[in-house]
This record gives C-alpha cells, structure tokens and sequence, in this order.
C-alpha cells in the first residue's frame, strides 16, 4: 500500500470515529460503485442500497451526469472498519455515497440505527 494510501485510510478512519460521537452519518465519495459493492461482497461485507439501487452508475459517462447520492446500509463493525476504508481508498472519486450501519454504532442518522 503507498503512503498516501495509508494517508487516505488513516483519514476515512478518523472521519469515522468524529462521525460516531456526533451521531452522524459517513459520506464518501467514490469511483466506480458497482466495483466498491463487488469488493465489499468478496470482502464479506453485507449491505443493501437503500434507495433506487437500479440507478446506481455502472460506466464513467452514467457516474459524469449522475448527481444523486448513494444511500447504503451495511454491517459496518470495529472488525470490519478497516476492511472498508481500504475498499474506500481504492475507490475515491465522484460519486457521494452515505453510509449507514445497521446497528447506529459506526454511523447513524440523527443518533438512531437507519
């Protein structure tokens, strides 16, 4: 992994930690959705987009004109923290996406499970 790899992971983490003592939800931006889902999967992470998964951006022009946001619950844990945010670094870019975990402890909306 390059420094700035480690750099950028080191900082999704950080992010994390502020956004679960505020209650929050963790944004990421990303690159290529279908593949951050695809690793996510080989990685053993469950999930499930939330809202109008069948518009999720699977070639560069759909992620250029896209201008929603990606609303994904996860089984985001202390375990598998790490995990994503080396998924998340491979794949920074354009595309906002809110994640959320099911159990409220990593990211949560307005202090409550999603």
């Amino acid at each position: 992994m390059l420094l700035l790899d480690r750099i950028k992971k080191q900082y999704i983490l950080r992010k994390w930690r502020k956004v679960q003592k505020r209650d929050r939800t963790l944004g990421l931006k990303m690159h290529n959705p279908v593949a951050f889902f695809s690793d996510m999967d080989n990685a053993g992470i469950d999930y499930v987009v939330l809202r109008w998964p069948e518009d999720v951006p699977s070639t560069d022009e759909q992620e250029l004109n896209f201008t929603q946001d990606i609303d994904v619950l996860a089984n985001i844990s202390k375990k598998n923290l790490s995990i994503l945010a080396d998924i998340a670094v491979r794949h920074e870019g354009r595309v906002c996406c809110d994640l959320y975990s099911a159990s409220g402890r990593c990211s949560s909306y307005l202090g409550m499970p999603y």
